[in-house]
């Protein structure tokens, strides 16, 4: 049997925010690394990568996460972003 993604429906989905976490003890300096990378998308956002292995990184996105919150940013799962890109209904974006 042979596997093949697009048969059984699946995706590759990467990330375009890359925070660092695993090499910076930091959580402020991974927080504002994070928040760079995004506000240099088309619309200020993305895949955000974190490493739930290190403290620093779990300190960190949930900075991130309270930070974004006040900026009245929209969460989005991957699969609504997907049904964005395929033109399926969806209400994040």
């Amino acid at each position: 049997m042979v596997w093949t993604p697009a048969k059984d429906n699946l995706i590759h989905v990467f990330w375009n925010v890359d925070t660092l976490d695993w090499k910076d003890k930091d959580p402020v300096s991974i927080v504002e690394r994070s928040l760079k990378q995004m506000a240099l998308t088309p619309k200020k956002s993305g895949i955000i990568l974190f490493h739930d292995i290190h403290s620093q990184s779990i300190k960190a996105s949930d900075m991130l996460v309270n930070e974004m919150l006040n900026r009245n940013l929209t969460f989005c799962t991957v699969g609504e972003v997907v049904n964005y890109f395929n033109n399926r209904e969806q209400n994040c974006l």
